[in-house]
């Protein structure tokens, strides 16, 4: 008796292994059936809720009907800094502006252009996800150059440019394994003497118009006035207005106004608590888009830092 139990051990810790895997197959088997059932009762596919979202695709719409990706892109969108454009109503053509930030006073530039020439008569300025609206910019001016290469043509039509930027957009909210671009796009547009026949309006005024993209890719007319990035946009809109911005007599006087009431509406809004002195100070970038001098981009610092220095782009 004693051989035979001394044999048995060895024979016993070989099987232990064995028994544990069979005891987690039975355990597996047994809990994929509820979790079937649950996916079932979901209403129709409609996929398990996991702390507020649903087992469904990027691309693919939830229960509710929306696109719970685009609308975070468009968040991340409003995260940017203002950018303001106005048309002057005398259709010389129209006025930009943007804050212009750096994460530290020894850095110069960030490397990003915020308002890039597309042709003679297009202009084009982002907000939101940086490396996004680089992306779409450079995505933008190969259209230009592969427009002309094909057509021979200098600038692309405005609807065309308008159409593939949209599609562009709006493709990335269906593409499997990919996301929205969390940037929002205004688009300026000011027409030529000689195509004046083409892009007239129907009461005659040739100004210039402004045009937002957001991330789900649908296009707005926006004008006189178009605010895109962070920003109380309807207060600012709205000082611009009373202060006549696109009345204004020249690109210069559009400019000062501007600038003006952007400085304004900046400050009041996060510096409310802190006294004037503490207040930090703005820079800016400006920008024009003309008929005689194109896109005309400048940066504007601060009255007591520096003198405004001129650039062209």
């Amino acid at each position: 008796q004693c051989s035979f139990t001394s044999d048995q051990s060895p024979l016993t810790s070989k099987m232990a292994p064995f028994v544990f895997f069979c005891f987690l197959l039975v355990l597996l088997t047994s809990i994929a059936p509820c979790s079937c059932s649950d996916s079932s009762s979901g209403g129709g596919g409609g996929g398990i809720p996991v702390g507020g979202r649903f087992s469904f695709s990027l691309s693919t719409f939830d229960q509710t009907g929306r696109l719970a990706q685009v609308e975070h892109a468009t968040k991340a969108a409003a995260l940017g800094p203002p950018v303001v454009a106005v048309s002057l109503s005398s259709g010389s053509g129209c006025v930009l502006a943007s804050v212009f930030a750096t994460p530290s006073p020894l850095v110069e530039d960030d490397g990003t252009a915020r308002f890039v020439r597309i042709s003679d008569t297009i202009a084009i300025s982002h907000s939101g996800v940086s490396a996004d609206g680089r992306a779409v910019i450079a995505a933008a001016q190969r259209m230009a150059v592969e427009h002309a290469y094909t057509f021979d043509e200098d600038d692309v039509p405005i609807d065309v440019f308008l159409e593939e930027l949209s599609a562009l957009f709006q493709r990335y909210t269906m593409k499997a394994g990919s996301r929205p671009f969390g940037c929002s796009v205004l688009v300026a547009h000011l027409p030529l003497t000689d195509n004046f026949e083409d892009a007239a309006t129907s009461n005659g005024n040739r100004y210039c118009r402004l045009y937002r993209i957001d991330p789900s890719g649908s296009v707005q007319m926006i004008t006189p006035i178009c605010c895109i990035g962070g920003g109380n946009g309807d207060e600012i809109a709205q000082a611009l207005e009373e202060r006549g911005c696109a009345e204004a007599a020249s690109i210069e006087d559009a400019e000062t106004i501007l600038l003006d009431v952007l400085r304004t509406e900046l400050e009041k809004d996060s510096m409310t608590s802190m006294e004037a002195e503490q207040r930090p100070k703005l820079a800016f970038l400006s920008s024009s888009l003309t008929r005689e001098r194109g896109l005309a981009v400048r940066k504007v610092l601060p009255v007591d830092t520096a003198i405004d220095t001129d650039s062209n782009s």
